[in-house]
This record gives C-alpha cells, structure tokens and sequence, in this order.
C-alpha cells in the first residue's frame, strides 16, 4: 500500500464543489499497476490532488528499474491547497514544469514539448454542470470538440475530461480513469460513449457495485484503454468490490466471456438514445434477455409512451411554498381574481392505479390547492400579504418567477390525462387522472393525442413486467435505490397495448387492493402479456426477473 500524507481538509460540500473526492489506495495501486508496463512510459494524472496517483506510478516506476521515476510524472490540480502536497512525492523530487496549478482545459501538451503519454491515470473531478464558471465550460467544450466529442451544457466536468484525455493519449497507450455512473445514463454522455466505440483500442467500462466516495450518490465506472490491444466496441461488466476489480485488471477474473458484453457503433449511426438502449440491455442483461427484449418491441402491440402520448414536466411554479397551500389557505385567499384548482404536489401519493376525487379531498390538509392569481384583480388583504412577504424574500427575482409578466401568475397548468412519478424507489407506474387535478414538476405530465390509445389502456400495461423492465433500462439510478425519469427517458417507456384496457385495469386495481403490487404486475402479465401478446410463460419470467434484477442492483 502506497503511504502517502493526509488529503486536505475539506467537508463533504466543499468536496462535491471541487469534485474532490479521495480514491481509497487499493483502488489507485490496482489502476497504476495496470497502466504502467514500461519503464520508459510518461504518466500524466489530469487531477492529482493530493498526489496518490502519481506517486504510486513513482513507486511502480522504481519497480520497473526506473532510478528517477520524477521525471517521468506530469499532472494538473487546480485546487491550491491540494497542489502544494505533492511538490516532492515520497522524497522523489518532480522536475519544474511537470505539476502545474492551474485549470487542466487551459493546460495542452505543448506545456509539455508536444508529447502524448503511455500512460493516463487518475480521478477526474465530479463537478456538476451548473458549478462549472462560464469561462472554464467554454475551454473544456474546445478541448472536447478537438476529438470530435460535441457536449452539451448539462455536461458534468467529468464528461469534459474524459474526452479530452482521448487527444492525451498515445496511440498504443493505456488510460485508466473513474468516472461516475451517468456515463451509463445520462443524455449527455451519448457523444462521449460514441467516441469511446471509435478508438483504436480495447475499452471496457468495469462498474464497481461497492461505494468508494463517502457523499457520491453514485456508483464507480473504471474506464480501461489498451492501445496495444484493438477490438472494436465498448466492454462491460460488473465487480462487487476493489478485490473484485483488481481480478478483472491482472486477468484473474474468474468470470467467464458470458459475463461480458460489447457493443459496437458505426462512425455513421453515432451512440443515439436507441442504441445506447440496446448497449445497456447487452451490457446489464445478457444476449438471451436482450433478443427476447428486441423481438417483442417490435410487436405492433408494443409501442413506447411517447408514440400515443404527449409528455410535460408537471408545473413549475419557481416558489411552490407560494404556490401550492394546503385547502384552508386556499379557502382564505379565493375569490376577487383568485382561483385554486386541485394539484397533486408529491409522486408518493399516487399509490393506485386512478387518482380520484375522494383521495384528492383527503389531502385538503396537506398542500393540495395550486393558487392562481389574476394580476388585474384586487386582491384579499391575506393573499396581499402572502405576496408581500414572497417578495420579500426575493421569490420574484427567482429564474422561473421573473420570465412571467407577473411573477405571481401562473399560465400553464393544465391536468393531465394520466400522471407518472419523476422519481422514487417503486416502480414508475402511470395513474388515471379522474380528479382533473394538475402537478408539481415532482410529476410528469401525461395527455394521450386523440385516438392513439384509451387511457385505461395505457394505465393498465404500465403494470406489466415489460414496462417495468423498460424503467429499468431506461431510468437513470441514484443513492437509495431511487429511480430518476427525465421526460425523454419516460418517452422510451414500452407499452403492451391490447384490447380491454378499461376491464383489465379494473381487474388489476382490484388485485393490487387485495393483494399488494406484486401479484397486480402478476394479473397484469396475464391478462396484457400471455393473452394479448401470447407470450409463453418461460418469456414472461424472463421479463420479470430481468426487471427485479436491475431493481435490485439500483438498490444494493
């Protein structure tokens, strides 16, 4: 184990805004010891903060001979505190020049003679987009677009690295770096998963089930790149722990090929949402699983949400603690201007499978009334004063509430047909909206374009393991097991939509009473996917067990 100083000092907020976030020592020895084969290799970590990777190369450089191994170390670290503690890594002394202070994305290789390097290693800083300085994103889009990466501005500073690191690299050089879970998931990593499927190289993407990070929600992806070694497509696979990863990196692994996928994209097709869908099918589930998925979406039965559905974030208000009061506030404010219309402000209370009238009274106490102010009106004394104390905390300065011609009037808010949670721990199942109540952005909104589909129907397949795997597949995973759906992921939602929706809803409602949701998503599976899609059994639980595996694997 490599004995290094303690990091510096900082709180896990000051970290998360940093991104500084410490790699444990196995970790960082197991990486180093993959990366560096050679003694004349130069190694280049982009953030080194405190110096644990790169003094780990010093220690692997001395094993392969090395009598100076400082020579061979270049790095960046733009946080002052953590640049000063690598100055003479372990005793061995770093030329001038080659541990610079400062912004990587304003650093390029002609700080360093022009020369690319054998070896890149380290943890790129997790900084989320809307921390990132206006004048930094815009070097880190340059330096990405040099190697054809285009991301967008809800790239994380992570995303920016990684595809800067690409022109870093040698051509038979090796790169190991962690990069968080969204490289999975998130919209904007689809150009730099294409780029990674366009080296000339061998790539693997190795997630690690355990948690590294104390304060990081998300789990770790290892990016490996072996220049010596080409093979087209993009390699995946799970690890539970460090010990697991280290078996994969010295060839110990006693997984076989089956436990790996690769996905190959052409230079024509790119990385779209599609085929990042088909990625992670092979990649999470296996080919078996992964040809039975592809087969039945293509069934004329099978259609994803947003084919029969027009999708919108709930209503965002910019100040719900204005906006939505509990039924007695709504009752002191109406009148003169003032209308309050039922609203639904959180996802856990959509708990069945239609959103009534009745449980939409049953929550007159909580904040349940959305107000909707008339700027012409004159207005009550308490609603003027409720107004009053909004401005005077700032509310009307807020980004949403200060694009309106009066920031307390509200113009889109029409309920939806049928709502679908944002985000929890339970499957994301659609429910009928027969209160006509309308949401808070915590909801998406749903309303089915006319003849499409019977909304029932549409309600009904959202409880059969087909939609349910769907979630899955096409969700993002956060900590606590929570399942995030953004409205283009809710679009790729896959529906069985068969005759009966309206009977076959009724039947599942009443089994989820009596029952529970297990033995609905049962009832639904019978009634959508072996009689409406003449699914055999063995397929169903093909179905099934993929989508409680993937729940199960987002919350472990």
């Amino acid at each position: 184990m490599t004995a290094l100083p303690p990091p510096p000092s900082l709180s896990v907020p000051e970290r998360k805004a940093l991104g500084a976030f410490y790699t444990p020592h196995a970790v960082v020895d197991a990486l180093v010891r993959w990366a560096v084969r050679r003694e004349s290799e130069r190694i280049l970590d982009p953030s080194f903060g405190d110096g644990r990777f790169l003094a780990a190369a010093a220690v692997r450089l001395g094993e392969l001979g090395v009598s100076a191994p400082g020579r061979r170390l270049f790095g960046v670290e733009l946080e002052a505190a953590a640049a000063k503690s690598p100055a003479t890594l372990l005793g061995i002394r770093v030329p001038a020049g080659q541990l610079v202070h400062g912004d990587f994305f304003a650093t390029d290789l002609d700080r360093w003679s022009g020369q690319r390097f054998a070896a890149i290693v380290g943890n790129p800083p997790y900084v989320r987009h809307h921390l990132l300085g206006a004048a930094s994103r815009r070097l880190a889009q340059r330096r990405a677009a040099r190697v054809g990466v285009n991301l967008s501005e809800r790239a994380d500073s992570w995303a920016y690295f990684s595809a800067a690191l690409l022109d870093y690299l040698e051509p038979s050089g090796r790169l190991a770096v962690l990069l968080p879970g969204a490289l999975l998931h998130a919209e904007y990593a689809l150009p730099l998963l294409h780029a990674f499927s366009e080296v000339r190289g061998h790539v693997q993407l190795i997630r690690i089930q355990e948690r590294l990070f104390e304060g990081a929600v998300e789990r770790t992806i290892v990016l490996l790149i072996d220049g010596r070694h080409e093979q087209p497509g993009v390699d995946y696979r799970d690890v539970e722990d460090v010990a697991g990863l280290d078996c994969v990196l010295t060839g110990r692994s006693p997984q076989t090929d089956a436990s790996r996928a690769s996905v190959t994209v052409s230079p024509t097709s790119g990385m779209t949402p599609a085929l990042r869908l088909r990625a992670r099918l092979r990649w999470f589930l296996g080919s078996e699983t992964a040809d039975l998925w592809e087969r039945l979406t293509e069934l004329a039965q099978v259609l994803p949400l947003s084919a029969v559905a027009e999708l919108r974030i709930g209503v965002v208000t910019g100040a719900n603690r204005f906006f939505v009061v509990a039924g007695e506030a709504a009752a002191r404010f109406a009148g003169r201007g003032v209308q309050t219309v039922p609203v639904v402000s959180r996802g856990g209370w959509l708990q069945r499978t239609r959103w009534t009238t009745a449980e939409q009274d049953a929550h007159f106490e909580r904040r349940s009334r959305l107000l909707l102010i008339d700027p012409r009106a004159r207005l009550r004394k308490a609603l003027r004063a409720s107004i009053d104390a909004a401005e005077g905390e700032g509310v009307q300065e807020r980004s949403h509430c200060r694009a309106r011609e009066s920031w307390y009037t509200l113009t889109d808010w029409a309920p939806p047909d049928l709502f679908l949670p944002y985000m929890g721990s339970t499957p994301p199942r659609l429910v009928v909206n027969l209160a006509r109540a309308t949401c808070t952005n915590a909801i998406h909104r749903v309303s089915l374009r006319n003849g499409q589909a019977g909304i029932a129907a549409v309600a009904a397949a959202s409880w059969t393991s087909l939609y349910r795997l769907s979630a899955e597949l096409v969700g993002r995973s956060y900590g606590g097991g929570v399942l995030k759906l953004e409205l283009g992921e809710a679009a790729q939602l896959r529906l069985a939509l068969v005759p009966g929706g309206a009977e076959h809803l009724a039947e599942i409602e009443a089994v989820a009473s009596r029952d529970g949701p297990a033995a609905a998503q049962q009832c639904a599976d019978e009634l959508l996917l072996s009689r409406g899609l003449r699914l055999a059994d063995a397929e169903i639980e093909t179905l099934r067990d993929a989508a409680a595996g993937l729940e199960r694997r987002r919350g472990s």
